[in-house]
């Protein structure tokens, strides 16, 4: 299997400074590994916000929580050794951030 790199951008709703926001996220994908690992892929879905946008690799943008969900589920034969890395995360406002990252 190849190891997938994907571009994901996750706007996730939150309280305090940039790096609570941040911490909330690495919370986030410690959760996201474990459904992941389940094969839980709705579960995946919920963790997103209902605006949420994934950037797969080789594919158009996929937008909302169950077509993340259903991206997921279809990428997952196709992943091996799945890790999430947090490159960059933006704080938007006073309850809000964007995570730019990508697993491998």
């Amino acid at each position: 299997m190849r190891t997938l790199t994907a571009a994901i951008a996750i706007s996730i709703a939150s309280i305090g400074p940039s790096f609570a926001q941040k911490a909330e996220i690495q919370n986030a994908n410690a959760k996201w590994i474990q459904l992941f690992n389940k094969g839980d892929f709705v579960g995946i879905g919920m963790l997103y916000t209902k605006d949420a946008v994934a950037l797969p690799p080789d594919a158009g943008i996929v937008k909302g929580r169950e077509a993340i969900g259903a991206m997921w589920k279809d990428l997952a034969g196709k992943v091996s050794g799945t890790v999430l890395n947090t490159v960059e995360v933006k704080r938007l406002g006073p309850t809000a951030a964007r995570e730019l990252g990508h697993s491998n």
